[in-house]
């Protein structure tokens, strides 16, 4: 028995340490669909793949969406509005956006966005963050 407690206090720091993310959400334009966001390394930043995803119901103005066990560490957050319930960000013809966007840290656009502009440092027990969507490249 002293054994086994022994070898989990040793093997307990390597367990890896996990936070609940909350990201609040504003500029909702409408109480349609739900927001969805994804939390992603910076491999994944900027597209498809990333680790962790989360959604919550739309609620116009804000909406609060709470990632469980991120694990600690630099993350980026990309989220949309998904008005129509489709489970895709819509854009028109030429590629621009026609649902909500936004990225932590509020980067300014001038094409893709970048991870290191885009970078939070998650933190246990919980990390809360602000993310503003833009209704439009303009926004």
């Amino acid at each position: 028995m002293k054994a086994a407690l022994a070898l989990l206090a040793l093997l307990a720091p390597l367990a890896a340490a996990a936070a609940d993310l909350i990201v609040d959400v504003t500029n909702v334009r409408s109480s349609r669909g739900h927001v969805r966001l994804s939390v992603c390394d910076e491999a994944h930043f900027g597209g498809e793949g990333c680790k962790f995803d989360g959604v919550a119901e739309a609620r116009e103005g804000f909406t609060r969406v709470i990632v469980h066990d991120v694990p600690a560490g630099r993350w980026a957050v990309q989220a949309f509005h998904d008005e129509n319930d489709n489970g895709e960000f819509d854009q028109n013809f030429i590629g621009l956006p026609q649902e909500g966007f936004g990225f932590s840290n509020d980067p300014p656009l001038r094409g893709k966005p970048r991870f290191a502009d885009s970078a939070i440092e998650v933190r246990e027990p919980k990390t809360e963050i602000s993310l503003r969507l833009r209704n439009s490249i303009f926004d």
